[in-house]
């Protein structure tokens, strides 16, 4: 955590509670948003740490692993709710057996009560007032749930589904109505507390408009504006699919949106095509009638809260290169937006009426930017509709013959083809060589290039670089000095086998990442699985005859095969019901 200058964007203190969350995965933490009460910062981590710290100096107050005090077991993604402070309460929902909801005195960490045994997703705690009594409104992972603030009890349960589901919007409260929304053409609903003595929630209205994942919509008199995702979330190379609608709260009906179909698929087949009426995928907040949206590609956008139509009065590109989800924050004219690395004050009010720090003052054309260009269609000539999930059994068992058929039957023929010209040419003696070269050389590049290649031609998203890395592996097998002693002939060339293998694990797993597929690091741990049959082959290789030529064939065959189900065996027993 870092509490920093806000005029001048000075670091005051730091203080490191963890270790950084998944650093290298496709969802970095933190995910949530500290909570400040006077002189106080109250915390959560995506490992389950709850904390309060002085914010003067960013002394510990207290902490605890809040996961462990409960029982409960981590979320996919890790923990994000944010601690939500009412009258020196501090309210998280936890999961786990008899802690769905929990209270925690905000002075020392201490519980005060506990209840519920439903599983958690993402979203915080919603305090709503009824009549003289203060509720708490849980969205889980599976149902929403009623609590009383005061001593926790349970009053009422509305189950939403079974298994897996996820819930990261807050939800919107306006008296006697609770608004919540479901991702992915989940769409949202409107339940109703009712009651006086006992309160208790009714489903009222469901909509199929305004599913929210992790950016949640605001209500502004009597309209709710926030970004219907009807397709899949964003990735570096394109923004988010779906259209930024405008609801009436009463009646459900849209009083517009925007971003139709034609204008998000130029937006995604030309990223420099003008898109200045475009929002995107916007976390929104509203002040003095107007909307300030951070859109997933980075751009800042003020635009009126208009029922009527969409109304813009201006944008500026503040963070670009990463995925922007986070919630914009307004503070004395001054609008805080963030990523997973930077941090970046705008000035949105008067200048006249602001104190302003020459010496950090810029114009947001000097902001530092990164572009990004879709170099990535390129390479997934077809993308996996949901590319951030595991693949499936049907998927990984399609992909692994793909890569045998080119290593152990396409590639053995085209190296054989080589070979018997260079033995026409050059003599019998460069027959074995050649072919081994010509063979691993072509596998590696039909690796390299077939899932742009094969996807493009069968439609169907194919994944076959695992075949490059395993053939990049049994290239340093086969140059390693296996004998104490064994002169190395070639050194120039070991390093230089050494120095592919190394980059294409490397260059893998940054463009695995880049392009959010969830597996980078799943096919990296197959190589000790091939290790064995590979050095075996290796001295089968050194024989002659066709037997042994054979057998070096199959050997290398079922160390990439060894290699390859260790990595997707473990996304199968990780992922797989």
């Amino acid at each position: 955590m870092i509490c920093l200058n806000a005029l001048t964007g000075e670091t005051l203190w730091e203080y490191q509670h963890s270790w950084p969350y998944d650093p290298a995965g496709l969802y970095p933490g933190p995910q949530s948003t500290p909570t400040l009460d006077e002189n106080r910062v109250y915390f959560t981590s995506p490992q389950g740490l709850v904390g309060c710290l002085e914010q003067a100096t960013g002394q510990v107050v207290w902490q605890f692993d809040l996961l462990e005090r409960f029982g409960a077991k981590g979320i996919e993604f890790g923990y994000s709710c944010s601690p939500v402070l009412v009258e020196g309460r501090l309210y998280l929902p936890v999961g786990g057996d008899n802690a769905s909801m929990v209270a925690l005195q905000a002075s020392n960490g201490a519980t005060l009560w506990q209840n519920g045994n439903e599983p958690i997703s993402h979203a915080s705690a919603l305090p709503v007032s009824w009549g003289d009594r203060q509720l708490i409104v849980g969205y889980l992972k599976n149902s929403i749930q009623l609590y009383d603030a005061q001593d926790g009890e349970l009053l009422s349960t509305v189950m939403l589904s079974e298994g897996y589901d996820e819930h990261s919007a807050w939800s919107i409260y306006r008296k006697p109505y609770l608004w919540f929304s479901g991702p992915f053409r989940a769409g949202s609903m409107w339940i109703e507390i009712v009651g006086d003595e006992q309160p208790t929630l009714e489903l009222r209205r469901e909509s199929e408009f305004l599913s929210n994942d992790v950016c949640s919509s605001i209500l502004v008199g009597n309209h709710l504006y926030g970004f219907d995702l009807v397709d899949v979330q964003s990735k570096v190379h394109r923004p988010s699919r779906g259209l930024f609608r405008c609801l009436e709260f009463d009646s459900a009906r849209e009083a517009w949106s925007n971003g139709s179909l034609r204008e998000r698929r130029q937006l995604e087949s030309d990223p420099d095509a003008p898109a200045s009426t475009t929002i995107g995928h916007a976390a929104v907040i509203q002040a003095d009638g107007k909307l300030i949206l951070l859109n997933d590609v980075g751009e800042l956008i003020v635009a009126w809260a208009d029922p009527q139509s969409y109304r813009e009065i201006g944008r500026v590109r503040v963070l670009g290169g990463s995925i922007c989800w986070t919630q914009p924050m307004l503070l004395n004219g001054f609008v805080y937006v963030r990523d997973h690395s930077r941090v970046v004050c705008v000035a949105v009010g008067d200048p006249q009426t602001m104190q302003l720090d020459s010496q950090t003052l810029t114009t947001a054309a000097e902001l530092p930017v990164s572009n990004y260009r879709d170099w990535s269609a390129w390479i997934l000539s077809v993308e996996p509709e949901y590319a951030m999930t595991a693949p499936t059994a049907q998927w990984l068992v399609r992909w692994y013959w793909i890569a045998l058929a080119c290593g152990w039957g396409a590639a053995p023929l085209i190296g054989a083809a080589v070979a018997l010209v260079f033995r026409l040419r050059m003599g019998r003696e460069t027959f074995a060589t050649t072919y081994e070269i010509a063979w691993t050389v072509t596998a590696f590049a039909l690796g390299l290039l077939g899932t742009t290649w094969l996807s493009f031609w069968t439609g169907e998203f194919e994944f076959t670089w695992p075949l490059s890395l395993a053939i990049a592996f049994q290239w340093v097998v086969a140059l390693a000095s296996l004998r104490r002693g064994e002169p190395v002939k070639h050194p120039w060339l070991t390093r230089l086998v050494f120095a592919i293998f190394v980059s294409s694990i490397f260059v893998y797993f940054l463009i695995c990442r880049r392009l959010s597929l969830a597996f980078e690091w799943s096919f990296l741990i197959g190589y000790p699985a091939a290790l064995p049959w590979l050095l075996v082959a290796r001295c089968w290789k050194d024989r002659s005859g066709w037997r042994w030529h054979m057998g070096h064939w199959l050997l290398t065959a079922i160390a990439f095969s060894a290699f390859y189900w260790l990595g997707a065996g473990m996304m199968l027993w990780k992922y797989q019901p």
